[in-house]
């Protein structure tokens, strides 16, 4: 029982690792998107 508390532990600090990074992709992609545009200026 224990065991499956640390696996639900687990799995929550993943999913909010994966939100952290979906967030930090959009960032990136927006700054490679301005990025470019000011390159094709």
């Amino acid at each position: 029982e224990e065991e499956k508390e640390q696996i639900a532990i687990a799995h929550d600090r993943l999913l909010e690792d994966n939100a952290a990074l979906e967030t930090e992709n959009e960032r990136l992609q927006l700054q490679l998107r301005r990025a470019v545009e000011a390159a094709l200026l």
